[in-house]
């Protein structure tokens, strides 16, 4: 049988969206340097993936500026998971 860290329940899951979003909502404060709402959006993403193992899917054409912007974020959400207490 495989085995994941992963949550399994649908409750689990949902939790752990929650705290990506809080944790991106800590990272890029309104206060703070500003960022695209894309860039958050790839940010959160890649937390979501780590988080809860949800698939990372961008929905912009490569190419565009928010694709761009969206892998930007998907690259900082690597930093900011690694320097998050609340892993």
């Amino acid at each position: 049988m495989l085995r994941s860290n992963h949550p399994q329940t649908q409750a689990e899951i949902d939790a752990e969206h929650a705290r990506a979003v809080r944790i991106i909502d800590e990272a890029f404060p309104r206060h703070g340097t500003p960022r695209s709402d894309v860039f958050k959006a790839g940010a959160s993403a890649l937390l979501k993936y780590l988080l809860a193992g949800t698939p990372v899917r961008c929905p912009y054409e490569p190419g565009t500026v928010e694709y761009d912007a969206f892998y930007a974020g998907v690259e900082s959400g690597k930093k900011i998971y690694c320097h998050t207490e609340e892993r």
